[in-house]
């Protein structure tokens, strides 16, 4: 979760996000166990 400080939480606070509970919002690849930078969608 350390990448995540420089996330503004406007960002991981939208409705299609919740909270950076839900990596699968964003981490494309998170259900495979992969959660690497090139993997990484942020949802409007």
């Amino acid at each position: 979760i350390e990448k995540h400080d420089e996330v503004d939480p406007k960002i991981y606070n939208r409705e299609s996000i919740g909270s950076l509970a839900n990596c699968t919002a964003c981490h494309i690849t998170a259900e495979k166990g992969i959660y690497d930078d090139d993997n990484v969608v942020i949802p409007p």
